[in-house]
């Protein structure tokens, strides 16, 4: 039996509010609640895809920190486009996956090329990967940015 890695998201802060003034409920709301739910359903699509080579998946880059021999995996905020009036949006994203340590970066590689095999061979539109750093403090972590299309 499996374990799937863990999704993290934010937690909300408190803050204190004004009262909020009712609305109607418009095209806002629904665009707001089908972005998110396609980022959701990535998010879990990643992890399954990955599976035990990836530690989290987050939209939280302070969750970004990967221990040893495990991938995190950051999925930036999407690009959004309409192709025509009144359509579905199609959703652009982009995944960061981060490996390895300041003292362990020899290692990363190969970890990371394994986890990205993993996601090509899943069903998701990977378009492209480039290396990117990825800044942690004081120091860059070997990362690749990974580019889907029409989520």
């Amino acid at each position: 039996h499996r374990t799937v890695p863990r999704l993290r998201r934010p937690v909300a802060r408190r803050l204190a509010e004004a009262p909020r003034r009712r609305r109607a409920r418009g095209n806002g709301d629904r665009m707001t609640n089908t972005i998110t739910g396609k980022i959701d359903a990535l998010m879990e699509q990643v992890a399954g895809a990955c599976g035990d080579l990836v530690e989290h998946v987050t939209i939280d880059e302070t969750e970004v920190k990967p221990p040893r021999g495990k991938v995190c995996v950051w999925v930036k905020p999407p690009e959004v486009a309409w192709p025509y009036a009144g359509a579905e949006n199609e959703l652009s994203v982009r995944l960061v996956f981060v490996a390895g340590s300041p003292w362990a970066q020899a290692s990363a590689l190969p970890l990371l090329l394994a986890a990205m095999d993993r996601l090509v061979a899943s069903a998701l539109p990977v378009t492209s990967a480039e290396p990117v750093g990825f800044t942690r403090g004081d120091a860059t972590l070997a990362a690749y940015q990974i580019t889907l299309n029409e989520i």
